[in-house]
């Protein structure tokens, strides 16, 4: 049983940082190409809040404004409560499919590690950061205290989601 924890955390390891090393390659190229009403197919889901997509034949990794999912893939912790549910809804929304994305005017396009920061919306209007923290899925998460565009539509969503237990706010100890 030991064994068999360390090669998966081994493997998690390995897979966290290739995906790191992706998010530092080639983002700063292309994240300026990034325009809005186009859309881009997602190619890999990271987890519930980092995806990859192709933005004119390059991968690009997304980290979404505005939430945060329990974490699955960081070797440095361990994998939280709702995790593997939360990284299994954003494949299950998200593989293969296209969104729209929206960068954020009033933030710089980047995270500390390279990603792209953005919005995802589906064809359908949806917007996927959102719809999470409405089911459970993800947190509202302020970087910093800095202000975002849907900062408090996405504070509201969480307060209802609390409120009502939905996903992780019923699953998880706060």
């Amino acid at each position: 049983m030991i064994v068999i924890g360390i090669i998966v955390s081994v493997t998690l390891l390995i897979l966290y940082f290739q995906n790191l090393q992706k998010s530092n390659g080639i983002q700063g190229k292309y994240a300026e190409d990034i325009k809005e009403n186009v859309l881009y197919r997602v190619i890999d889901v990271l987890d519930g809040d980092t995806l990859v997509a192709n933005v004119d034949g390059h991968e690009v990794t997304l980290r979404l404004i505005g939430i945060d999912t329990p974490e699955v893939v960081d070797p440095r912790k361990p994998v939280q409560c709702y995790g593997p549910k939360a990284s299994a809804k954003a494949k299950e929304l998200l593989s293969g499919k296209e969104i729209y994305i929206e960068k954020e005017k009033s933030k710089g396009n980047y995270d500390k590690y390279g990603r792209v920061l953005v919005y995802a919306r589906f064809q359908d209007n949806i917007l996927y950061n959102k719809y999470v923290i409405e089911n459970g899925f993800a947190r509202e998460y302020t970087f910093n205290k800095e202000k975002y565009k849907y900062q408090e539509e996405f504070k509201e969503a969480q307060k209802i989601a609390k409120k009502e237990k939905k996903g992780l706010w019923g699953a998880c100890p706060i």
